[in-house]
């Protein structure tokens, strides 16, 4: 007579597969942790670097140049410019996406020497670059 011992394979095969199915679902937990740490800054919200303002006061234009980098224009972007002269609203522009990391707005904006132009530059994210520019008094011809 002899004795068969069953095999208990199908058991350790079982395991070993929801072994390495945990191992598979920590590893990407794991790579997930560690990839957001490293993601690109000028993924991540961020409010403009940068506003330039220059006004025109013969056209009386104002040209606001906004240095805001994003790598998602479409939803990461600057949705607003505010425009204030002498602390009074003056208007208010709204965009839904940006032409590129830098560019350049021009407003049609009536202003005085010694008036003060102030301009907000809003992130669709998170934050904000705020600048202001005194109209200087016209240069006298020699």
């Amino acid at each position: 007579m002899s004795l068969k011992r069953k095999s208990s394979n199908t058991n350790r095969t079982s395991k070993r597969g929801n072994s390495h199915s945990i191992g598979k679902i920590m590893l990407l937990f794991m790579s997930m942790i560690l990839l957001s740490g490293f993601w690109p800054a000028e993924v991540s919200a961020h409010p403009p670097k940068k506003v330039t303002l220059v006004y025109d006061a013969a056209a009386k234009v104002l040209k606001v140049t906004i240095l805001h980098p994003s790598f998602a224009p479409s939803w990461h972007y600057i949705k607003t410019v505010a425009v204030t002269k002498n602390k009074k609203s003056l208007a208010s522009y709204s965009y839904k996406s940006q032409p590129g990391d830098e560019f350049t707005y021009t407003y049609d904006i009536p202003a005085l020497p010694g008036d003060t132009l102030v301009i907000t530059a809003y992130c669709s994210m998170y934050g904000d670059r705020i600048e202001s520019l005194t109209i200087p008094a016209a240069k006298k011809a020699s």
